[in-house]
């Protein structure tokens, strides 16, 4: 009978059958737990998909010509050091000086060649982070999808998946539930209505905040964990650059509405609404409450 496995060990289970270091019993019961726990699954799935994305990106590259016959002249010039080193040693003392002077050049030939390789391995990796970048700019815009999935929803309350309660209380559900830890925005005198498990792509959710003006006026607050979010949409270079303090906030005029962009730690921020994005930003904390 396989284990039955509480969610953190469930969690814990998580990056050893991606990798394929988990026993058949261990696998067994991870695979058992999922078929209940749609977090968990969640999770697993977003962990297999990055380790084939990584798998699909990495290529093996030789050495360069250049790198191979500098490391060959090395190991030359190296090896005629060791042999005058070796004449001399037995003409003018013990073998011991030439075992020390041989172990002193082998470990700097060591060194070399380890650094030698540091230095190419870094090379190809900051192409790939330069490509992989590129790969981002193609994304699609957040500020597109927050405008469609606003004009979707007619810029109505949606039933929250998370109602509002006592802040400890909520910051837990949420973290439960997106596998982080977001602030929740406080608008001067409005209370917020819920948070909803929004779905912007296929396979990706985010918290939606619903913050209740009126009947009918809602205000649309998204948030993103930016590492997950730059796999799936694009931020503006001129947001990035604007959003440097937690205290700014940048306006953008899409369509017929003005988004709000800011960053708070590691997560992204960007809301929409009927009202114009200088009254959004006048409800917002003029200092982050965390």
């Amino acid at each position: 009978m396989a284990k039955k496995l509480s969610r953190v060990e469930a969690y814990e289970m998580v990056t050893p059958v991606v990798d394929g270091e988990a026993t058949e019993a261990e696998e067994k019961s991870f695979f058992e737990f999922l078929e209940s726990n749609t977090d968990v699954r969640q999770y697993y799935e977003e962990e297999l998909w990055l380790k084939q994305l990584v798998k699909q990106k990495t290529e093996f590259h030789p050495a360069p010509d250049h790198l191979r016959n500098r490391i060959l002249q090395t190991i030359a010039s190296m090896r005629s050091e060791v042999n005058t080193n070796r004449d001399f040693a037995h003409k003018e003392s013990p073998s011991k000086i030439y075992s020390g002077t041989f172990s002193r050049i082998s470990l700097g030939l060591a060194a070399l060649l380890i650094l030698s390789l540091f230095i190419y391995l870094l090379s190809i990796f900051s192409e790939r982070d330069m490509n992989m970048r590129a790969d981002n700019t193609a994304l699609p815009a957040v500020e597109s999808h927050v405008y469609q999935y606003f004009v979707n929803h007619g810029g109505m309350l949606i039933p929250p998946d998370l109602a509002s309660g006592s802040e400890a209380d909520l910051h837990s559900e949420i973290a439960s539930m997106f596998q982080n830890s977001y602030s929740i925005p406080e608008l001067e005198n409005i209370v917020l209505a819920g948070v909803v498990q929004s779905q912007l792509l296929p396979e990706y959710y985010t918290p939606l905040f619903e913050y209740k003006v009126d009947e009918g006026d809602i205000i649309y607050i998204f948030a993103f964990h930016i590492p997950e979010m730059e796999n799936y949409l694009s931020r503006s270079d001129e947001a990035m650059a604007h959003c440097i303090r937690d205290t700014d906030y940048h306006i953008v005029h899409y369509q017929d509405r003005d988004i709000v962009s800011w960053k708070w730690d590691d997560n992204w921020y960007v809301g929409i609404s009927n009202h114009d994005g200088e009254t959004l930003v006048s409800l917002l904390p003029g200092e982050t409450n965390r």
